[in-house]
């Protein structure tokens, strides 16, 4: 499944970095994209839920050896994925804030709902 629906299966996978160890995550895509694609129904909606926020090592220079996620490669199969994203970039970039400030909160603000979204099941190990 993971090929299929390129780049959310990775983007799922970024998100939860920080998960406690020994952690199984069980996602549902269909949810997640829903709750995501919600958040560009306008200008409005996406600067109440996309605050302005930064990610450490960010870069949209897939030649940047710093940065080991590739956020370009994510944003470009989003926009080809997406039309409203597409639109509200158009509404946004430059004009309210730059390319790097709008992917960061985008992505930030896909992480939350994926960490809210995904079904947690703790083991222990013995």
């Amino acid at each position: 499944m993971q090929d299929n629906v390129f780049p959310w299966f990775h983007i799922v996978q970024w998100s939860s970095e920080e998960l406690p160890t020994n952690t199984v995550l069980k996602w549902n895509y269909k949810s997640i994209k829903e709750k995501v694609q919600s958040l560009t129904l306008n200008k409005q909606v996406f600067l109440t839920n996309c605050p302005v926020s930064r990610i450490q090592g960010f870069s949209l220079d897939e030649d940047d050896p710093d940065c080991i996620i590739p956020f370009a490669e994510w944003a470009a199969a989003l926009l080809s994925q997406m039309d409203e994203l597409n639109n509200i970039r158009y509404e946004l970039v430059p004009s309210r804030m730059s390319e790097s400030i709008f992917w960061q909160s985008y992505f930030n603000a896909i992480r939350n709902i994926i960490i809210k979204d995904v079904s947690l099941f703790f083991f222990l190990l013995f």
